[in-house]
Formats: structure tokens, sequence, C-alpha cells
């Protein structure tokens, strides 16, 4: 459903500015590329600008239905942090709140976006909406795949531990995530989208029984080689798909 220039609002800070209902971040009218899941972290941040927001609330907004575990939301906070960089005093826009959560620091400014502004950035992020569509199906081709590989590898194990009875623990699978195989740091975003997509489906298969972790860390180079069962064991899961 299209919503009307005069509806949709529009959040500005610093340099940045936010189009709520595209999703959309722009930096003095450059967009600055990220995944679709941080620019939504980035909406309830800004909609409760100056106030604590808990990790709950972000998990029930960013992921809803969707069992994923604070990793995840953490490492889409370093994300957002390095794509908008410091304020000008040099603090991060994006504050840690010690075991309660985030708190928006900049002074946010929200208006409704009116046909005139439409002549400047609007039509131009527009235009990159059926790119990032694109881009979200090809992931979720790739997530398809993905389980075909995983469910013949480990269906057996999978099935018995899910049989358990419901007392047991809940199944921890850790998601590694995409490397950027292209020498332009331009693309992270892409990887990045990749990997977000892929925890947000599998979050979503039996969020009673499956918990997903977001292991960030694991992105090395190219040369770099990952050990399944070391990164499993460090992070008490019991699967790593990656």
């Amino acid at each position: 459903m299209s919503t009307s220039l005069s509806s949709r609002t529009v959040y500005e800070f610093g340099p940045f500015r936010l189009d709520a209902s595209d999703l959309l971040l722009a930096k003095e009218r450059e967009d600055v590329p990220i995944t679709r899941k941080a620019a939504e972290t980035l909406l309830v941040l800004l909609e409760n600008a100056g106030h604590v927001v808990p990790k709950e609330t972000l998990l029930t907004r960013v992921w809803p239905g969707t069992f994923v575990e604070e990793s995840t939301l953490a490492q889409n906070i370093l994300t957002l942090r390095k794509a908008l960089g410091k304020q000008p005093d040099g603090r991060d826009y994006i504050g840690t709140v010690p075991k309660r959560g985030y708190r928006f620091e900049a002074v946010v400014c929200q208006e409704s976006m009116e046909e005139a502004q439409s002549l400047s950035v609007v039509p131009r992020l527009r235009q990159n909406i059926p790119a990032f569509g694109q881009i979200y199906q090809a992931a979720a081709i790739l997530v398809i795949l993905a389980l075909l590989v995983g469910g013949a590898l480990g269906w057996r194990h999978y099935k018995s531990v899910l049989s358990a009875p419901p007392a047991s623990k809940r199944v921890r699978l850790a998601v590694l995530a995409f490397t950027n195989l292209s020498k332009d740091p331009g693309q992270d975003y892409l990887s990045d989208g990749f990997t977000e997509e892929m925890i947000t489906q599998l979050g979503q298969l039996n969020p009673e029984s499956l918990s997903v972790v977001a292991e960030r860390s694991a992105t090395l180079s190219p040369q770099s080689t990952i050990n399944p069962q070391q990164t499993g064991k460090r992070l008490s899961v019991d699967f790593v798909l990656g």
C-alpha cells in the first residue's frame, strides 16, 4: 500500500535523515547502505530518542515472532554505529545503558514529508527499493538451499533433540556471517543483508525449540579458515551453519 507524502514521517538528526516508510537512510542527500533490520532498529531508537529502549523491546519490534539472541541485536547496533560515525562532540549516536538497553543520544527532529520535499531525496531513494527487494529474494533462495543442505547433514540429530521432553533446553544454532569476497568495502552491506535474512528466516522456524545466535566475529578474510567445531564449542551451540 502506497503512503502519501503528507503522511510519511522523516526523522532528522545531524546530517542524517531516515524515511520511516521506506526505511532508507541518507546523509546529506547521499544514500547510506544499511540492512533492513539495522534500519528497523534505528527507527525504534529514533522513535524513543533520549529514552532507554530495553533490549527485549528492540528484539520484539525488529524480530517479531522470531527467537534470536541478544548477540544479533548487538551486531545491528555495531553496524549502525559504524554507518553513523561519531557526533561532533565525539560521542556515539547510540549509547549503551548497561544491563538495560540502548538510547539514541542525538537531538532528533520529526516531521511529515510534504510534496515540496519530493524533489530532493524521496524519488532517488525510491529507485533503490527494487534492488533491495531483489537482494532479499536472493537471500531467501540461499536460506532454502542452506536449509536443504543443513537438513541433509544434520536432520537425524536435530530431530532427536527436538523430540526430547519439553523440559530440555532450546536448540541453539550459530549462523556464521557471509563474507564479502569482493574488494569493495561498499558492498559489505550486501553480505550483511544475506546473513540477516538467514538469521530471520531460521529464527521463525520454531521459536519454542530453536534459538539463533549471530556469530559475526567469524567474518574473516577470504584466506582465513573457520573451524565449525571450535566455533560451536566457544558459543556453546548445538549446530553451526556457515
